[in-house]
C-alpha cells in the first residue's frame, strides 16, 4: 500500500487515536514525493514533439487548402474563391471543413493568425485586400 492509502487507512480505521497528525501525515507525503529521482530522459513535456506536431499539422494541409486559406484570410467569400480557383462551393466548403478540423481553428481571424504564423500569407497581402 502506498504512502498515502496507509495513512488514509490509518486515519479512518484508528478509533483510539483521536489525535492523528494530519498535517505531518502530509508532510510525509510531500517529503517522500520529493525524494523520487526523475531521469532526464522521461521528459513529460517535451517541447520537441510538439514543435514536429505544429509542423506535421501543417504539412497535412495541401497545396489546395493553403490556398483556401489564403483567399479566406484576403477576406473573400466562397463563391469568390470557387470563381477565382475554378471550384464548385461545395469543394469550397468541404475544404473549409477539413482545415478546421486539422487545425482545430474554426474562425477567419484565428485561420489569419495560422497563416501570418506560418508565413502563408505577408501582413503586407492582407493589407492591400483591405
Amino acid at each position: 500500500m502506498n504512502t498515502f492509502g496507509s495513512i488514509t487507512y490509518e486515519f479512518f480505521n484508528n478509533k483510539k487515536n483521536y489525535h492523528f497528525d494530519l498535517t505531518g501525515a502530509f508532510s510525509n507525503i510531500i517529503e517522500e514525493s520529493e525524494a523520487i529521482e526523475y531521469d532526464d530522459d522521461d521528459d513529460f513535456f517535451d517541447d520537441e514533439e510538439e514543435e514536429e506536431e505544429k509542423d506535421n499539422e501543417q504539412e497535412t494541409l495541401s497545396q489546395r487548402e493553403k490556398e483556401i486559406i489564403t483567399c479566406v484570410v484576403k477576406g473573400m467569400t466562397n463563391k469568390a474563391i470557387a470563381d477565382k480557383l475554378y471550384l464548385s462551393i461545395h469543394t469550397v466548403i468541404t475544404h473549409r471543413r477539413n482545415i478546421a478540423r486539422k487545425l482545430q481553428i474554426h474562425s477567419p481571424a484565428g485561420l489569419t493568425i495560422y497563416a501570418i504564423v506560418n508565413k502563408l500569407v505577408e501582413l503586407q497581402d492582407i493589407k492591400d485586400s483591405l
